[in-house]
């Protein structure tokens, strides 16, 4: 962030803003991401993290599937939710991390699960997709209109050459969506999660690849 830039905590809107999808070549090797948009498919929509959100943030640390399948922290509570949001801003500004909300397009209020890419890895093009969806918001395919539109933004808009993902055995659910999307299984490893060893698929999708 630049010394002498203010910044202001969004905060939850209605509008949908109109996304330039732009012609495919993004922004490569900036280090930056585009300024901050709703993206939307008229179903859902993901906007920017908002304070009023913190406390479903905080729920999420309850569940037990987010539990069981993310490294959401056990102690995340308000305090957690409230410097997630707060971090969104300075990651996204930094060019570190691109953290959305994921909502009903006809009610951006109300917080039904949550995507980010992390780890961008700008000389390489490439970053890590990350999400979760709330109990209640489950079942209505949800995950994978957020994984589509992130998809197309990250690879047309950013110019990312390289989306990867992680997978926990036994989490059918993203695997299925993740595979519909069209990632590509490259590596299974063992890897420690909340003191147990447990087996994940590496899977990944290069821009190319989610063309044709």
């Amino acid at each position: 962030m630049n010394a002498g830039r203010s910044r202001s905590l969004p905060a939850t809107s209605g509008t949908l803003a109109h996304v330039d999808w732009g012609d495919g070549q993004g922004l490569p090797g900036a280090g930056l991401l585009p300024q901050r948009t709703t993206l939307t498919d008229g179903v859902i929509a993901l906007r920017a993290p908002s304070l009023d959100d913190v406390e479903d943030y905080a729920r999420s640390a309850t569940d037990p599937t987010i539990i069981d399948f993310t490294h959401v922290p056990l102690d995340f509570g308000r305090d957690g939710a409230t410097r997630f949001v707060v971090g969104a801003c300075d990651e996204w500004e930094a060019g570190t991390k691109a953290r959305f909300a994921v909502c009903r397009a006809d009610s951006m209020s109300r917080l039904l699960g949550s995507i980010s890419l992390v780890n961008i890895v700008w000389p390489n093009l490439s970053a890590e997709l990350g999400y979760w969806v709330l109990p209640e918001a489950r079942g209505q395919r949800y995950a994978m209109r957020a994984v589509r539109l992130v998809q197309r933004w990250a690879f047309d808009v950013v110019g990312l050459a390289r989306i990867e993902a992680q997978v926990f055995d036994g989490n059918e659910a993203s695997w299925h969506v993740l595979e519909t999307c069209g990632f590509r299984v490259v590596a299974h490893q063992v890897v420690e999660h909340r003191g147990k060893n447990r087996g994940e698929r590496l899977l990944q999708l290069g821009r190319d690849e989610w063309r044709h």
